[in-house]
């Protein structure tokens, strides 16, 4: 719990200057506060860090990088909340010795709930399930997201996920393309 708790201060302080200085002076910015936006879609591609995994089955854990794509959808409930879905697939093959758990291309699927604290910047937390051939897992996911707004409501989100799985726990790192409809 300690461990989850610094995950999130960290995670905040970083943030302080952002909300300190909210010049909105550009010409482009989100639409977070129109009403009529309300689907927005993005496509995503990253990295999953994995501490506890070693790259083939054996007891070595050296940790494990994931190439990972994800696609996301959100509907826009009030002016500064979203809910929606993440769906995300591990390109990769990775052990967890403690565990004995070998996972092969691992999908998850999680329902979120986004906050937009400011019109580039949300937080975000859910939770659902990674399908695998091996064995299921239920996920908690955690992350933030910082937006870079483009002409005609496309942006370019920069994300940071955390998971919680039952037998272990992710670090993820993500950059995608989005559309606001």
């Amino acid at each position: 719990m300690k461990k989850l708790f610094l995950i999130v201060f960290v995670l905040f302080s970083f943030q302080i200057p952002v909300l300190l200085a909210q010049e909105e002076t550009e010409e482009i910015e989100l639409n977070y506060e129109r009403e009529e936006v309300k689907n927005i879609i993005v496509a995503t591609f990253g990295y999953t860090y994995i501490p506890q995994a070693s790259p083939e089955e054996d007891e070595t854990v050296d940790a494990h990088y994931v190439p990972t794509i994800g696609l996301d959808y959100f509907r826009r409930v009030h002016s500064r909340w979203e809910i929606g879905i993440m769906s995300d697939l591990e390109l990769d093959s990775y052990f967890i010795p403690e565990q004995g758990l070998v996972r092969e291309n691992a999908f998850i699927f999680t329902g979120m709930i986004l906050f937009n604290v400011t019109s580039r910047w949300n937080v975000l937390a859910g939770g659902g399930m990674e399908f695998e051939k091996n064995e299921h897992l239920v996920v908690a996911r955690i992350g933030t997201e910082y937006s870079q707004p483009l002409p005609k409501e496309w942006f370019i989100p920069i994300g940071f996920m955390y998971d919680l799985k039952e037998e272990y726990n992710t670090w993820a790192i993500s950059i995608g393309i989005g559309k606001e409809f």
